[in-house]
């Protein structure tokens, strides 16, 4: 499908309807980058009703920005990730049934939310999840001055208008250290409105070889970690893999019984784990 340019695709998302909705980023002849969405009817043909022909792009700065996740709020679309540049920063765009923007989200109530509330740091966005009350729940990685060669992982709470919430972490984030080099973390909600984050991270400073693990850490609603989680009561769980590093892209799901489900790559395939709801090792 030409997306009317330079195409990329980042994540899919699945509608109550059965329509399928692509994002990613897309750049025209002599513009930058922004953020796009398709969408497909379940038959697979573009949703001719969703922005202009079934495509709808975004260009909140400037500079190039694709999205790299996105999540459903009923009929609504949030999309994520980072522009590009000197530094980087996070943007949010909420996109309404029909591909318009939001006019109910963001402070000039356009439909979009561009940081500046965390300061000068570079917070590049890899996920996010609607929560119950409607806010949004972001993760991505963070570099700053202060952050040594291995960046952190990174928390950052929305309200439903995209305000941050303030009672989330410290000032609405959460910083995190996972063990390594944060790469590309994912997060999912648990039944009671905790939830887990996971990522692939490497000890290496020269490359190769990586010294690659999953790790994965669970958080009370406020953004606090679970000190109930992992066999350690640190609120995380590292898992070893078994040959060696294949990539920094995790998979993370939650199944009907509240457990916790694992993939991540390997050299020569892909490792799966699944844990019980404090994090030990489900051995059945």
């Amino acid at each position: 499908v030409d997306g009317g340019g330079l195409d990329l695709a980042s994540d899919l998302l699945l509608q109550r309807d059965g329509k399928i909705v692509a994002i990613g980023g897309t750049r025209a002849a002599g513009k930058s980058f922004g953020f796009s969405a398709l969408r497909f009817t379940p038959d697979g043909s573009l949703d001719r009703s969703f922005g202009t022909g079934g495509r709808v792009v975004v260009d909140v700065t400037p500079r190039d920005e694709v999205a790299a996740a996105g999540a459903l709020d009923g009929d609504r679309i949030i999309l994520v990730g980072s522009g590009t540049g000197i530094s980087s920063d996070f943007e949010i765009v909420r996109l309404d049934a029909g591909g318009q923007r939001d006019t109910a989200f963001g402070a000039a109530r356009d439909g979009t939310v561009v940081s500046g509330f965390i300061g000068p740091d570079e917070y590049f966005m890899t996920d996010a999840e609607v929560r119950t009350d409607g806010g949004t729940l972001t993760v991505g990685v963070r570099r700053g001055s202060d952050v040594d060669y291995y960046p952190e992982a990174q928390l950052v709470a929305f309200n439903a208008d995209g305000s941050p919430d303030l009672q989330f972490g410290v000032g609405g984030v959460v910083r995190f250290r996972i063990g390594g080099r944060a790469t590309q973390p994912k997060l999912q909600f648990m039944a009671d409105n905790s939830f887990v984050v996971v990522d692939v991270v490497d000890q290496a400073i020269n490359y190769p070889p990586f010294q690659g693990r999953t790790v994965l850490a669970r958080f009370k609603p406020d953004g606090s970690p679970d000190l109930a989680f992992g066999p350690d009561h640190s609120g995380q769980v590292q898992t070893r893999f078994v040959t060696d590093f294949g990539g920094d892209h995790a998979a993370l799901a939650i199944d009907r019984a509240g457990r916790v489900v694992v993939v991540a790559p390997e050299i020569t395939g892909s490792t799966v784990a699944r844990y019980n709801a404090d994090g030990t090792r489900d051995a059945a």
